[in-house]
């Protein structure tokens, strides 16, 4: 059992390299190359901690990522931030918020913990409203392979909010093979035959990550609050150490996905800098065509905002 958390992403079996098309090229205790590609353009992400320019460049230099056809993105977990960075002999510069594959930040959640010590890790305001919905009854259940309708409903009402708030879409397909292979569980709040609230959860080794989210209306009764404690002793009872929530895209107090993550007090784990060289007939094409945005979405694990 991990003592340490290490980001999802760089774990075998995350679901960017197992379900979307990510392919690894070169893999070791503190790097992980991994590539995409889309037609003529190849699209390559390092993941690295604790490496120096020199070295993260003789990488660059003997896996030929230098091609005028590659979009470079460097993920830096240890890295707090520079105008520029001169790597392999070009100059990287910080991924903007668009841009990124990964989120800043991210809550997590050690689940060696009991549950007094989650729910004192919760802000009082949570607390009341864990113990509003556990009054009333709410009951959170668990669907490892649910039926047809059941997961419809859930794309269905998913598929609506990602519209309407731009997010990302979650293949119907896709989700059915995670299932079939017990990566992904379906998390659902009900009151007698109604679902307030649900959530699909993926696990990768000791580790699991919170993906999509959604609520049948707004309630200020507890649901969310329930659920994602429900889903903590649900993962640690299985033997999971480590419950990741998804990510957060920006620390603004006044934005309200980290407000409402920040409250459950897990750990605000800072996931580094994100820098990007990209070629000039790469950036020609990602001025003109929007689809060289692929394969951000489920690198950055989107948060959805609907389970509050």
């Amino acid at each position: 059992m991990s003592t340490v958390y290490r980001h999802i992403a760089l774990e075998p079996g995350a679901p960017h390299e197992k379900y979307f098309g990510w392919r690894v090229l070169r893999e070791e205790p503190r790097l992980k190359l991994i590539m995409l590609r889309r037609g003529p353009i190849r699209r390559c992400l390092l993941l690295v901690a604790g490496l120096t320019d020199a070295e993260i460049g003789k990488l660059v230099l003997e896996e030929k990522l230098l091609d005028p056809r590659t979009d470079l993105f460097l993920h830096d977990y240890q890295d707090q931030g520079r105008e520029t960075r001169e790597i392999g002999g070009r100059l990287w510069r910080p991924a903007g918020a668009g841009l990124r594959l990964l989120n800043i930040a991210t809550f997590v959640f050690d689940l060696h913990q009991d549950d007094d010590a989650l729910r004192a890790a919760m802000s009082p305001d949570y607390r009341r409203k864990l113990r509003r919905a556990n009054d009333a009854g709410l009951e959170v259940v668990e669907d490892q392979a649910p039926p047809p309708e059941v997961f419809g409903e859930f794309m269905g009402r998913f598929e609506a909010m990602a519209r309407e708030r731009g997010l990302g879409a979650f293949p119907y397909s896709v989700a059915q093979r995670m299932f079939a292979a017990g990566d992904l569980s379906l998390f659902r709040v009900r009151a007698g035959d109604g679902v307030r609230t649900a959530a699909t959860v993926y696990q990768a080794g000791d580790k699991a990550i919170f993906m999509t989210g959604v609520r049948a209306e707004k309630r200020n009764d507890g649901s969310g609050q329930l659920l994602h404690f429900e889903i903590m002793r649900a993962l640690r009872a299985r033997g999971v150490c480590w419950y990741d929530f998804g990510g957060v895209p920006t620390l603004d107090e006044s934005n309200g996905i980290y407000q409402f993550k920040k409250g459950f007090g897990g750990k605000l784990l800072s996931l580094g800098t994100e820098y990007v060289y990209r070629p000039p007939a790469v950036a020609a094409l990602a001025a003109s065509m929007a689809w060289l945005s692929w394969g951000a979405d489920f690198l950055k694990f989107r948060p959805a905002s609907a389970t509050r």
